[in-house]
């Protein structure tokens, strides 16, 4: 039975050849953008969905207002940290300096790659896990860096990253002290490689980058994360956080949380 519909529906098939291939492909078509449709919209819905306890994450934004207008910014003025820490219902803080992208020097040439600065506690916040290392080397070691999965075999290849000293151009010399594993979902905060707050400060009395670990004004390369005790503390975290309004010489800086989730 089954085989004789199968050759009655080619015979049909055959007989309108033009029909038949026009339909086939509009169908193929419409599946396959259909396929790329779903999978962009399961990862837009699915970033930052690996970190724990996510809908008590928050970032903090800076409102700038300047001569009238208002700018929203999604980073903040590091100084303000030391704030947070004070607030009962802020259960862990997180800074994360933004260096953007430094040629590291190898035999085969320079190979950009994007720094980020931060502190032990990142790994307590965000759900990315350290393959080898200790996240305590960020505490006050300033010569030590994390690499990610990816950007250690971008560097190193099959051989192991873990010892190895690299050298930045301008940033100077630093030994690969852990791997960070690549996270299982997208993420707003991308990472190749991670320094300590410690080697950002040490490098600002350098000269080699602006000094912003002390200045309100240096937020726009700096961004602050949160963990709050429970979810039902943003109300109350945006009312605090009205309380460290800043007025800088041409502009008045206030912030609010930002919960992850919708970012």
């Amino acid at each position: 039975m089954i085989k004789n519909s199968l050759k009655i529906a080619l015979r049909i098939l055959w007989k309108n050849k033009l029909f038949s291939v026009v339909n086939i492909l509009s169908l193929s078509l419409s599946m396959a953008v259909g396929v790329v449709l779903f999978t962009g919209l399961k990862a837009t819905f699915d970033t930052d969905h690996f970190h724990p306890q996510l809908n008590q994450l928050v970032r903090v934004l800076t409102q700038e207002t300047k001569e009238g207008q208002q700018t929203n910014w999604a980073t903040a003025p590091l100084p303000l940290t030391n704030q947070l820490k004070s607030v009962s219902f802020v259960e862990k803080t997180v800074k994360v300096r933004l260096a953007g992208k430094h040629n590291l020097q190898t035999d085969k040439g320079d190979v950009p790659i994007d720094i980020k600065f931060s502190e032990p506690s990142f790994f307590d916040v965000f759900g990315f896990q350290l393959l080898s290392g200790n996240a305590q080397s960020l505490a006050n070691n300033s010569t030590t860096l994390f690499l990610t999965e990816k950007t250690a075999k971008k560097i190193f290849g099959s051989t192991n990253a873990l010892g190895q000293t690299i050298q930045f151009e301008k940033l100077g010399s630093y030994t690969v002290g852990g791997i960070i594993q690549d996270p299982p979902l997208a993420t707003h905060l991308p990472i190749e490689a991670m320094l300590s707050i410690s080697a950002a400060e040490l490098l600002e009395k350098k000269g080699a980058i602006s000094s912003i670990s002390q200045d309100w004004g240096g937020f726009k390369s700096s961004a602050i994360y949160a963990r709050l005790k429970s979810e039902g503390n943003l109300e109350q975290l945006n009312a605090t956080l009205q309380n460290y309004n800043r007025k800088l010489d041409k502009s008045t800086l206030q912030f609010l949380a930002q919960p992850i989730e919708e970012i």
